[in-house]
């Protein structure tokens, strides 16, 4: 065939994705709910960053999806619990990151019944002051605990925490573990330190700002829903180069 009959592919997707630049992966600009060669680039692209995050944790590559940071992941896992109405309290460390905390603060607002794990003066949450809280809120269903204080540096041991929280076990209080600070820094054990769910930002290992993870052990009812991507806990196009950069900085 000659060269000026060769048939030319011209791209008219771009109601679901347009085209951007090219990084050293290739290019993915494509939709990956799109069913178009571009779609299905984009979708492998997406889920083979997603099995690399996971054999890096040492999770199941089901248990992670893609969110714009770990804001958005503390904020899926903490409001899935207005979803479960009259089921419970939701506690958290007087230490947390903001993003727990303002969560904490619409929850009340919400009628959410909620309650506060203090901290000591390093703010550490230890094993004695859990307990108290845990006998307090006798109705607790849901706590967060971050493993590395953003602050002040605070490494709290999950491990042993994990331990107390199992003690209120009927039915069991969920843990939520923000770990943006943690990643990269300490070893983290997700499995083994058995949390429920966990958050993990890109920027704070070296990757681009907009990319994050949630670590859901086992599946939760969200309270947004739209577009269904993400298995349906996180809607909206997923940011595909974002993924595979933050894959290559775990």
């Amino acid at each position: 065939m000659e060269k000026d009959s060769e048939v030319k592919r011209i791209y008219f997707d771009w109601a679901a994705s347009t085209p951007h630049i090219k990084n050293e992966s290739g290019v993915f600009f494509g939709n990956p709910s799109s069913l178009h060669s571009e779609g299905r680039a984009a979708k492998l692209a997406l889920e083979d960053a997603r099995e690399r995050c996971a054999a890096v944790l040492k999770v199941p590559y089901s248990a992670l999806f893609f969110t714009s940071g770990g804001t958005e992941a503390n904020s899926i896992a903490l409001f899935s619990t207005l979803t479960r109405k009259g089921q419970g309290r939701v506690i958290a460390s007087a230490a947390e990151h903001s993003s727990v905390r303002e969560c904490m603060e619409t929850l009340r607002k919400m009628g959410k019944q909620t309650g506060s794990i203090t901290v000591d003066s390093a703010s550490f949450v230890t094993e004695e002051r859990l307990s108290k809280a845990l006998e307090k809120y006798g109705d607790t269903r849901f706590a967060a605990i971050m493993s590395v204080n953003n602050e002040t540096g605070a490494v709290n041991d999950i491990a042993s925490l994990k331990n107390v929280i199992r003690k209120y076990s009927s039915p069991p209080v969920h843990l939520h573990c923000d770990l943006v600070q943690a990643v990269g820094k300490i070893p983290v054990d997700i499995e083994n330190w058995e949390i429920d769910s966990a958050s993990i930002s890109a920027h704070k290992i070296g990757g681009p700002c907009g990319i994050g993870l949630l670590y859901l052990r086992r599946p939760l009812e969200v309270l947004y829903k739209g577009g269904g991507q993400e298995n349906g806990i996180r809607g909206g196009t997923e940011n595909i180069t974002g993924a595979a950069a933050l894959a290559n900085c775990l």
